[in-house]
């Protein structure tokens, strides 16, 4: 293992290197009060940005309730549709068979007592 740098500098050793010294600004008042308005600055940033952040979850949210709430009323009315076709076609049948019992032929079924249609 190598020896231990010191202050003054030995480059390529353990803790190395030169130091740096850096003077303090004229005005240290000044460069913390830059560097406070830039933390409020950032701080107003982030608050707005979670402010967006809360109102787009919302929206997804309002839109993920509506699409829900739209899927259950077209299952609703596909299902009234359907039951309304299959009124329909059983009426039809009825109609088919008086006729065919009328005139003594046979009528053709379109559908059974089960739904089944042939």
């Amino acid at each position: 293992m190598g020896e231990r740098g010191t202050a003054t500098g030995n480059p390529g050793k353990l803790g190395g290197g030169a130091v740096e010294s850096r003077k303090p600004p004229k005005d240290i008042g000044k460069e913390l009060s830059k560097i406070r308005s830039g933390i409020s600055e950032l701080q107003e940033m982030q608050g707005e940005i979670l402010e967006g952040q809360a109102l787009m979850i919302d929206d997804i949210r309002e839109m993920s309730e509506n699409r829900e709430r739209n899927r259950g009323e077209m299952e609703r009315e596909l299902n009234e549709l359907m039951e309304s076709r299959t009124r329909q076609m059983r009426a039809l049948d009825a109609i088919e068979w008086e006729l065919g019992r009328r005139e003594g032929k046979l009528p053709i079924l379109r559908c059974g007592d089960g739904g089944e249609c042939k």
